[in-house]
């Protein structure tokens, strides 16, 4: 699954388990991109993650800017950029 955007997520920070909704995403199906995905969330831990990233691409990180409500302090400015990346395996909840 390719993912676009990402609309909102929480973080357990005793365990490192994330949650993320996926607001745009598609399959990728033989190397071609193709369905639009609709609904998926993204389960994982944070850890379990990075080890998992088997490839990073050459664009340039795109950035976004978000508001974080972490211990109450909603809302709190935050930004978040990486370029492209591949992870081998992750758990995705319809």
């Amino acid at each position: 699954m390719l993912v676009e955007t990402v609309l909102l997520g929480d973080t357990d920070f005793g365990s490192g388990i994330f949650r993320l909704r996926v607001s745009e995403a598609h399959l990728i199906e033989d190397g071609r991109i193709t369905a639009p995905v609709r609904g998926a969330t993204l389960v994982g831990r944070a850890d379990r993650v990075l080890r998992d990233v088997d490839m990073v691409g050459a664009s340039k990180p795109r950035f976004m800017a978000l508001t974080c409500g972490k211990l109450g302090q909603f809302p709190l400015l935050v930004s978040v950029g990486q370029p492209t990346v591949r992870v081998a395996r992750m758990a995705v909840q319809p």
